[in-house]
């Protein structure tokens, strides 16, 4: 029976039961009213391949939801998690005041259990104290590291991490109403006053000072050759660095409302950025030619669930092929530009990926003051892709050579400006 006709069904028998479901999939919010048994039993059926016990296997780096019945002394509770990467919908679910935690199918409990609401008073309210998704631990994935040296910081290793890394933008977790970064990859927040506080402070100030060269570099090139500019890829470049300083200027975590602080907010920051960055390197990737707009493609396609290491596949990809393409001839001095700028973004990214593969990958708090690395990598990543930003100019059938990419008289690795 399809889930049109259960839910048919079920509507024609006038028991309107209040269930609130919220299934949180990185950008993509889900709310289901009605009857559970029914749409979970459709949606989950064939991604529910196991159970583990209940504080076990929940990923701080994404969403939770519980949802209490009250029903006389007894609360019953079912924590919802999904990873959008790595698989299936996982439910949790405890009873407590004089009942042992247990860990069943979800459809199971569904079925055997009768949690079924036979009337429209029970109430359901969200935990507000799991808003940031924070485990007690120890857990399987997530542990504390003991034997540390006197003095040290508190480190929480994941061991759930494999070789493709983190994902994408998810280098926090919240442990125990606490904030912890992974392996040094975010400069140390700044505080401006008692409540105001910068993410990432040295990120920040390296996009937004991009953005104001980038518009002092256009403004300068549109009077004296307004022909010169590449209105094509200056758009989303300007929206990349405004976006991308944003989202390193908005805290992802308070104590109030755990990592879901401004969470909206970071996810349109982080899409935008994302998607205006990818679109000025297919633009020049399709300059370049059909067939290598079509392999790069290729292989954004076939990295797409590598998580950290996909991404860093594509930049590397990218980079060499419009770098190389920069770079023929009597190239300008924007060649040395572009490639001092891929080789720091992929050294920083690299080395983050390097040291979480053969060290591991240990977080420690977000605002502690020592047990910190000189340069971030993140920075680096950042510095790295501010200058292949600005320096990145390429378009053979331009009538007029681009903004401060007019050939120079020597080949690589001699490239420079002028005659």
């Amino acid at each position: 029976m399809s889930l049109g006709h259960r839910l048919q069904k079920f509507n024609s028998k006038n028991h309107r039961r209040h269930y609130v479901v919220i299934f949180c999939e990185n950008v993509r919010i889900l709310y289901l009213y009605g009857l559970i048994e029914y749409t979970f039993g459709t949606l989950t059926s064939s991604v529910i391949p196991s159970l583990h016990h209940p504080q076990s296997t929940i990923d701080p780096t994404h969403n939770a939801i519980h949802i209490r019945r009250m029903n006389n002394s007894v609360i019953q509770s079912i924590v919802i998690t999904s990873d959008l990467w790595n698989g299936p919908l996982t439910v949790y679910s405890r009873q407590c005041k004089g009942c042992k935690p247990c860990s069943i199918p979800f459809l199971r409990y569904l079925k055997d259990s009768k949690f079924h609401l036979r009337n429209t008073s029970t109430k359901f309210e969200r935990n507000d104290s799991m808003k940031s998704s924070s485990p007690l631990l120890p857990t399987p994935d997530l542990v504390v590291v003991e034997n540390l040296p006197p003095g040290s910081v508190r480190v929480i290793e994941n061991k759930a991490l494999d070789f493709r890394g983190a994902v994408v933008g998810h280098y926090s977790v919240a442990v125990d109403n606490e904030l912890y970064d992974l392996n040094d990859h975010y400069s140390k927040p700044l505080f401006l006053g008692d409540k105001t506080i910068i993410r990432s402070p040295a990120e920040a100030a390296i996009n937004s000072f991009a953005l104001v060269c980038l518009i002092i570099l256009s403004a300068y090139a549109y009077f004296q050759n307004p022909e010169s500019l590449d209105y094509w890829t200056l758009p989303f470049k300007v929206i990349h660095f405004i976006f991308h300083t944003i989202v390193h200027i908005v805290p992802n975590w308070s104590s109030k409302d755990g990592m879901e602080h401004r969470k909206c907010l970071r996810i349109i920051c982080g899409i935008v950025f994302g998607i205006s960055r990818y679109i000025v390197l297919l633009i020049y990737l399709f300059r370049i030619g059909t067939w290598v707009f079509g392999c790069v493609l290729l292989v954004f396609l076939l990295t797409i669930k590598l998580k950290f290491l996909g991404e860093l596949i594509k930049t590397c990809v990218a980079y060499v092929a419009i770098s190389f393409a920069m770079c023929q001839g009597n190239c300008s001095g924007m060649c040395n530009v572009v490639l001092l700028g891929a080789a720091l973004q992929l050294a920083g990214s690299g080395a983050f990926y390097y040291v979480g593969q053969v060290h591991g990958h240990f977080y420690k708090p977000w605002l502690r003051d020592k047990e910190r690395k000189w340069i971030p990598y993140h920075v680096t990543s950042d510095l790295g892709n501010a200058l292949f930003l600005i320096g990145a100019a390429y378009d053979p059938k331009s009538a007029t050579p681009l903004a401060f990419n007019q050939p120079g008289s020597h080949p690589f690795p001699t490239c420079w400006w002028g005659p």
